[in-house]
């Protein structure tokens, strides 16, 4: 009797739990700053200002040359009037980001009692899929909101699909607009459309063809809607792979397909442990930090194909009772996943943590089923006490990983603690060293990511630069040298190396390494100006650095 009025109690205050849950691990990130992807994707974008908000659906994601072909014109609109109404401010970015987590958990509970999982089960998922650290990159940075709105409509669009058995014109219609929202808002809410056809599949098959032919048309009428836009202002279907750093980001660009599909399943099992074990995380798992595999009889893709595929019979062996359910759940994660795993089309990142925002949804579920199964091997009090303790852990972690993300600095330092194979994390921990005058350090952060990679152009140049700073200009005259002998394009490169070369008297090749500059960037006065003077006055020495460099 104490055991049902304590669940009538859930039931009725559910909503609260979930909505504190989803905000209370994250109160002590709302101060942050903006950082990495934030600081070009919303700070540095002057379309954020004063630009009309509607413009949103005229541009890319990103703006002028760092575009990548991204069309998410939902997620540009939010930014916009996140700006307009409380400021290009992080706090309020973040606030927002937080407050979207909070609709999203929500509406995952009542997608999955709409899914028949029963009230606990469902209960359990949303508290968990609220709580958990792997979901901390998609909600702390303002650049997660993309993940965000996708994951809502998503979940929102599955669920009018439902009730279009009920109320077929008012709920298609919405879940239409849900298909066109989550396509606007991220390239994979493309899942949506598979996503209902599965449910019809199994759910409702007596009524999958032909009586809904017309509510699969209205979805595929939003869809063709988004591609267009997409396509006017883009002129492709894809993203362009041509603006993506695939050595850094993505070495699967550079691979061939058995080493590129072997990597991407092995990474589905990388990734499962991490929403088991979340216990180390990274913004960044960069090439390599995670190396490419070479074959489908490479030993990590056998191991994990293993571990896969008994982790699924454990499953289905532990919920006899639920197996149907399961194994439902089991294939939306895999549609789910498909978009980003690398396995269909390449993507920007070889692995991201914010890239499971949405399909953890479904492993979440799962674990929801098999908590309430354990309940029978457990007695209440007891199931309760550990329930709670596992929400607590994954709460405070979620908590310590605000802290991460609370400055660049802060995320720079935990970067190279988390994914010290990560020539990114390097390199990106030696550009904050040096903003603050460490030079020292931040060279040494440079030959840390020069170790990973030797002719990495980014840290050789910055590396350059910092000795120039601190006057080790023969050691900087070195790392410009081999960027010139490995065909950089910078022309900064150019110009601090024709300026040491002045320096010493080398006229000749300093109006060589200049004229190449110019060549890049012909719209640089001051080096049109030193090539002028220094003709002038070939036997003169005295150069002031103010004359030879552009800062």
């Amino acid at each position: 009797m104490k055991t049902d009025s304590t669940i009538e109690f859930l039931k009725r205050h559910a909503w609260i739990f979930i909505l504190a849950a989803s905000i209370i691990p994250y109160l002590n990130s709302f101060g942050g700053g903006f950082v990495f992807d934030d600081i070009l994707l919303i700070e540095c974008d002057p379309f954020y200002d004063d630009a009309p908000v509607f413009d949103s659906w005229k541009r890319t994601y990103w703006h002028g040359e760092l575009s990548q072909g991204l069309y998410r014109p939902l997620s540009t609109f939010s930014f916009c009037l996140n700006a307009r109404i409380a400021g290009k401010t992080s706090p309020s970015f973040r606030a927002v980001n937080i407050g979207l987590a909070a609709i999203a958990a929500l509406c995952l509970f009542k997608l999955f009692l709409m899914l028949n999982l029963s009230f606990l089960p469902s209960f359990f998922a949303a508290l968990i899929y609220a709580v958990h650290p792997l979901h901390s990159e998609a909600v702390i940075p303002s650049s997660g909101r993309a993940d965000l709105l996708c994951a809502i409509f998503v979940f929102g669009g599955l669920i009018f699909h439902i009730r279009s058995r009920s109320k077929p014109v008012v709920s298609v219609l919405l879940a239409s607009i849900c298909v066109l929202f989550s396509f606007w808002s991220k390239e994979n809410g493309i899942i949506l459309v598979p996503l209902c056809l599965v449910y019809d599949f199994f759910m409702r098959p007596q009524k999958f063809l032909p009586s809904r032919v017309f509510i699969y048309a209205s979805y595929l009428l939003a869809l063709s809607i988004g591609v267009w836009t997409r396509i006017s202002v883009t002129g492709a279907f894809l993203p362009r792979s041509d603006r993506f750093h695939h050595l850094s980001d993505n070495v699967l660009f550079l691979c061939d397909p058995v080493s590129r599909i072997a990597t991407a399943i092995w990474l589905q099992c990388f990734a499962l442990w991490k929403f088991l074990w979340p216990l180390e995380l990274s913004h960044d798992y960069s090439y390599a930090q995670i190396l490419p595999l070479k074959s489908f009889f490479d030993p990590a893709f056998v191991v994990s194909v293993s571990i896969i595929i008994s982790s699924v019979i454990a499953v289905l062996a532990f919920a006899k009772k639920d197996r149907g359910k399961i194994a439902f759940l089991i294939l939306f994660y895999v549609i789910s996943v498909l978009p980003t795993s690398n396995i269909l089309a390449l993507t920007g990142t070889v692995f991201g943590e914010r890239l499971y925002y949405l399909p953890s949804a479904w492993l979440c579920a799962i674990t929801g089923i098999l908590l309430f199964r354990s309940i029978h091997f457990l007695e209440m009090k007891y199931f309760s006490v550990i329930f709670v303790s596992l929400l607590a852990l994954m709460s405070l972690r979620t908590a310590l990983r605000g802290e991460d993300w609370s400055s660049q600095m802060a995320l720079c330092i935990k970067g190279v603690e988390t994914a010290p194979k990560s020539n990114k994390t390097w390199i990106n921990l030696a550009v904050e060293l040096a903003k603050e005058g460490r030079y020292e350090e931040a060279i040494a952060a440079c030959d840390r990511a020069l170790e990973i990679i030797p002719d990495l152009k980014m840290a050789l140049k910055n590396r350059a630069f910092y000795n120039i700073k601190i006057g080790r200009l023969d050691d900087a005259e070195k790392d410009l040298s081999l960027l010139v002998s490995l065909g950089t394009k910078n022309h900064e490169v150019y110009n601090k190396l024709g300026a040491l070369l002045a320096e010493r008297g080398e006229f000749d090749e300093a109006e060589k390494c200049w004229s190449k500059s110019l060549e890049i960037l012909p719209s640089q006065k001051i080096i049109m100006d030193a090539i002028e003077k220094m003709g002038k006055d070939r036997l003169s020495a005295e150069k002031s650095d103010g004359s030879f460099e552009k800062e």
